[in-house]
Parts: C-alpha cells; structure tokens; sequence
C-alpha cells in the first residue's frame, strides 16, 4: 500500500469525510473515491472492516 493510500485509509477509519480527507490531502473528492477502492481491493475489505483490517499484527 502506498503512503498515500495508508494516509487516505487511516482518516478513513478515525471518520473523516472523504471531503475532509481530500481537503487535507489536498486532492479532489473524486481521487479518493478511487484511493479507497484500491486501498479496499488491497486489504480484501470494505469500509466496514476497514479499521480491523489496518490494525497492526
């Protein structure tokens, strides 16, 4: 996962919108959508499972 799509990933999980995590990323809504998806793809999860799967093992 890159650090960006980490970054993305971690607001994600502490709540933030994706218009906030664009605004702090300092990229369009649209962007994230698609960030998400491939950190999703990546982790084999959804939004729901997002923060259990981000957990450190």
């Amino acid at each position: 996962m890159t650090t960006r799509e980490r970054t993305a990933a971690t607001m994600t999980a502490e709540g933030l919108t994706q218009r906030e995590i664009a605004d702090g990323l300092g990229i369009d809504e649209p962007a994230i959508t698609r960030l998400l998806s491939a950190v999703y793809r990546k982790l084999g999860t959804d939004h729901s499972g997002l923060a259990a799967a981000l957990e450190p093992t």
